[in-house]
């Protein structure tokens, strides 16, 4: 039986790289001439997206309990053949944010969390690793791009004899 698909899920707080590493890994499997399809969740479905808009921007977001939030956050989730959690210490994650220098326009509600909140979140994405390490990959997301990308890259050909088997990316 042929696999006609790898299903790979990035998580981790704000400003640990899952963008980057997202962009990077996408660029590098089109180089090998795969046509990669990314979805984010919550969105890619126009109900996904309004509740995306709703967590994010919309001021309507802002009285929702953590409870709430919560469900909405795992609404429709897809179940992956792997997770990279990027772990990052909810301080380096902020300072992140900072470089970016985003114009308060832009920066979104989560990005506007106390550090508390970073905090907590990180230690339920460590539990849940804890819980299921034979699908979350923790990996040091505080070390430099090309690293936490090359070490993406030998999980994901760890996983699967023949995805990017042979590969140079």
């Amino acid at each position: 039986m042929s696999q006609t698909g790898f299903f790979i899920s990035f998580e981790g707080s704000e400003g640990c790289g899952k963008s980057t590493q997202i962009r990077q890994l996408i660029e590098d499997l089109r180089r090998m001439g795969q046509e990669p399809v990314l979805v984010r969740e919550p969105g890619g479905t126009p109900i996904g997206e309004h509740i995306r808009h709703l967590l994010q921007h919309a001021p309507e977001g802002d009285t929702l309990t953590p409870e709430a939030e919560l469900l909405l956050f795992a609404a429709g989730p897809r179940l992956p053949d792997v997770t990279f959690l990027l772990d990052i210490d909810p301080e380096a994650g902020f300072e992140r944010l900072r470089r970016r220098a985003q114009p308060e326009a832009k920066r979104d509600r989560m990005e506007e969390e106390p550090l508390a909140f970073y905090e907590a979140v990180r230690q339920g994405y460590l539990a849940a690793a804890a819980a299921e390490p034979d699908r979350i990959h923790v990996l040091d997301a505080s070390q430099p791009e090309s690293e936490v990308a090359g070490q993406i890259r030998a999980e994901l050909q760890r996983r699967s004899h023949v995805f990017l088997q042979g590969s140079r990316v």
